[in-house]
């Protein structure tokens, strides 16, 4: 096991190489650049796991004792007797975005998930983990022109930037009580501070400058339960799971601090500022799906999601959000699991999926999203550790709302440490 260990130690420190050499010119690496993130709490990230990801986002029908799944906390007690799990992964993203007119490229890199896991007692396994909840990165400005009986000057300049994030740590357990039944739950502790800031100024230099600054700060709880149901037929051949989640919508302990700035010659004019607590909410969530297994080699998945944003309140804002639907598909097809022949033993997944939006952003109008991805897990150290590639295209497009087309290629890498820790050696 510490050979093993040394082999995950040096992986992640040369991914953490590439993904300094991949943004050297920030310090930190931003996560995203994307003018969506604007809005709201930003983007929301991609819950799942390096299974998951490969396959459209799917999760909450899997169940393996394998492969650690955050989407279903019912699948924690499928982890084996004797198995400790150690699932890591990182993220590479190339994004494009076109007005019509002009366009713009960004690269960003990403740590994405961390999280262990192990079986507690017979029927009863315990994960805990970390995995960002939401991002925003952007930096763009817009002209306009302006009456000159209004204010001086020919024409403003607004430059918007914004940066920060949400995070969760989470702790979730996940019980077999009795046959194919399973259910579980998790308890994250949701954190993080977005900034965001509008600055116009005028052609006319010595005109004044007008600032908005808006800091948002959480320090909350985030609660998530789920259930499945496994059962098979046919000479166990064919095997289905059917899963359930629910996430508890409530207001958030949350700080949000505006500042409204009039300079003149880099000297503050006049200041004005509010600070409003529990200004903020999260959403129920609702989401069930189904997996299918044949032989133990082909694997068919769905899933669908509800977000009922447009119940919250953010900031003081109204009709900010819209309820946000997820639909997403995947496969996996494993040829032989036990063969000798290596390419034999590895997964290989496609999936696919689509969103609704959550953001209101041109007066009942906004974007959808949807996006395909493939990927595939090498076996290493044997059968049961894995190393996981797979590669996303997505595009988000704005078609019906007045914002930038957004289309970005995304490369995952993961690792899924999963090793005999427990077993009893027999001296003879």
């Amino acid at each position: 096991a510490l050979d093993n260990m040394k082999r995950i130690v040096c992986f992640f420190f040369a991914l953490s190489f590439v993904l300094g050499a991949y943004s050297q010119e920030d310090t930190p690496i931003p996560s995203i650049n994307s003018p969506y993130s604007m809005y709201g709490y930003g983007k929301m990230t991609d819950l799942s796991f390096a299974r998951g990801r490969a396959m459209g986002g799917v999760g909450y029908g899997f169940r393996e004792g394998t492969e650690i799944n955050i989407s279903n906390p019912a699948s924690y007690s499928a982890v084996d007797s004797m198995t400790f799990i150690f699932d890591a992964g990182m993220s590479f993203q190339n994004t494009n975005l076109n007005d019509g007119v002009n366009k713009a490229n960004a690269k960003n890199a990403a740590f994405d998930y961390v999280a262990v896991q192990f079986r507690l007692c017979k029927r009863l396994g315990l994960t805990a983990g970390y995995v960002p909840y939401s991002n925003v990165g952007y930096n763009f400005s817009s002209n306009a022109y302006v009456d000159p009986g209004d204010l001086e000057g020919d024409y403003s300049t607004n430059k918007y930037t914004g940066n920060g994030n949400l995070q969760q740590v989470l702790l979730g357990l996940g019980a077999n009580p009795f046959g194919g039944f399973s259910l579980g739950a998790n308890i994250s502790y949701l954190y993080g501070q977005i900034n965001r800031t509008v600055m116009s100024t005028l052609s006319d230099a010595s005109a004044y400058v007008f600032s908005k600054h808006k800091t948002l700060s959480i320090r909350d709880y985030r609660f998530d339960a789920g259930i499945q149901y496994a059962f098979d037929f046919a000479d166990s051949k064919h095997q289905f799971v059917i899963g359930a989640v629910y996430s508890l919508g409530h207001t958030m302990n949350s700080d949000s601090y505006l500042q409204d700035l009039k300079t003149s010659s880099n000297t503050v004019v006049s200041v004005r500022s509010d600070t409003l607590k529990g200004a903020c909410d999260f959403p129920q969530i609702f989401g069930g799906g189904v997996n299918y297994c044949f032989d133990d080699k082909l694997v068919f998945a769905f899933d669908y999601t509800l977000e009922q944003w447009s119940k919250c309140k953010y900031v003081g804002e109204d009709n900010l959000f819209f309820d946000r639907s997820k639909y997403a598909f995947g496969a996996e097809y494993t040829p032989n699991k036990r063969g000798k022949n290596f390419f034999g033993r590895v997964k290989y997944r496609v999936g696919a999926y689509y969103y609704t939006p959550y953001l209101n952003i041109d007066n009942g109008k906004s974007a959808r999203e949807f996006g395909i991805s493939a990927g595939a897990a090498f076996p290493m150290f044997g059968n049961r550790s894995l190393a996981h590639v797979s590669f996303q295209y997505s595009k988000v497009n704005s078609s019906n709302a007045n914002m930038l087309d957004e289309s970005y290629f995304k490369l995952s890498v993961g690792l899924t440490f999963n090793e005999r820790w427990f077993a009893k050696i027999k001296v003879r």
